[in-house]
């Protein structure tokens, strides 16, 4: 049987760093320019909210970075071939809409989520945006913990 590819992400640990780094400068900047501006003061109580500022901007820097490392880590995995493929006819089809952000499916017994709202690597096109999975399909899904990296359909 051959298969035909409709979708193949890349896992793109370049723009995951380029984005850690952008958000980094972003970060610290804001945090240094706090920091600047309440020590400019000489304001003891301000000085708690430019810590806060600074302990903010530590967070969003550490989520950034798990993000990142996620994406190295998924990298890896495809490389190595370690990622699951399920193959089958795509069943339980639910389109985004009326309250749902996200178009839903089974494959095998193997069931999934897309939506165009989550972050991250893979998948994210829904049918609503012309996404290429539709009902009664057999395809073929390259994922990992629900994230879809290839789609290819059976010709």
């Amino acid at each position: 049987m051959d298969f035909k590819v409709l979708y193949e992400g890349v896992v793109s640990n370049k723009e995951s760093l380029r984005s850690v780094l952008i958000w980094a400068t972003i970060v610290l900047g804001c945090g240094l320019a706090t920091l600047c501006w309440h020590a400019y003061q000489k304001a003891w109580s301000n000085v708690k909210t430019g810590s806060f500022a600074v302990i903010v901007s530590c967070v969003v820097v550490g989520l950034t970075v798990d993000n990142w490392y996620d994406g190295v880590k998924r990298q890896e995995q495809k490389e190595r071939g370690a990622l699951s493929v399920v193959e089958g006819q795509v069943s339980q089809f639910r389109k985004a809409g009326d309250g749902q952000k996200f178009d839903s499916f089974c494959v095998a017994k193997t069931c999934f989520k897309i939506s165009e709202y989550d972050g991250g690597d893979g998948y994210k096109t829904t049918s609503s945006k012309d996404g290429v999975i539709r009902e009664g399909q057999y395809l073929r899904l390259t994922y990992d913990q629900g994230t879809i990296f290839k789609i290819e359909e059976r010709q």
